[in-house]
């Protein structure tokens, strides 16, 4: 399966964010020998795997504890259903709807290690936490959650109901493999410049 990361606007336009980025409150998994920052640049539910030792390791506010199962080995517990009497830092892999999860005593609750990205056009009300993504394919808006006092979707990228075109191609363009493209004239190609329209492809400008 094709690893994924969080949805982030850059520019106006969603996309992926870089696997070496994080986005704030979403949970974020380092490896290494080395500890990543701690107080400041960590948020609870971070997760470290400590290839020096060899240990899995979470951000609990204030150190990298060291993560066990309840009954103190190392083991994740799969089920459709959580846990019952869990510890901080013990983890769970909900198979009902395919997420690992760890426990925050703190705020008494399983946190997804990363964020949840919704693909359905009424809002997901359920199993819902900071900074998860929901797309609306009725209406093509994306939205991220924003937990504490607000507690609810926000718009994030909102499709302009006007798709506009550039009036001059400056830069070298190949219509992409397999896609036709469309322009809304007059367009303009400067000097020197090429448009590559691959074989069997239309390029319509109207």
């Amino acid at each position: 399966m094709t690893a994924r990361f969080p949805l982030v606007l850059v520019n106006g336009y969603p996309q992926e964010i870089a696997s070496t980025d994080r986005v704030a409150n979403s949970g974020n998994i380092a490896r290494g020998p080395n500890q990543p920052g701690g107080a400041g640049t960590a948020v609870d539910g971070d997760l470290w795997y400590d290839t020096g030792n060899g240990l899995l390791k979470i951000w609990d506010g204030s150190t990298w504890a060291t993560v066990s199962g309840s009954g103190g080995g190392s083991s994740v517990v799969i089920s459709g259903t959580a846990p019952s009497q869990p510890t901080n830092g013990d983890l769970w892999y909900d198979s009902t709807n395919g997420h690992l999860k760890v426990y925050l005593a703190s705020s008494v609750q399983w946190v997804p290690v990363q964020n949840n990205v919704f693909t359905q056009n009424s809002a997901p009300t359920s199993g819902v936490f900071e900074g998860d993504i929901w797309y609306a394919p009725s209406t093509g808006v994306f939205y991220i959650y924003i937990a504490g006092s607000t507690n609810q979707w926000v718009a994030i990228y909102i499709p302009s109901p006007i798709a506009e075109t550039s009036q001059v191609i400056s830069t070298n363009y190949t219509l992409s493999s397999g896609k036709n493209g469309h322009s809304v004239g007059p367009v303009e190609i400067s000097n020197l410049i090429e448009v590559t329209i691959p074989q069997n492809a239309v390029w319509l400008i109207s």
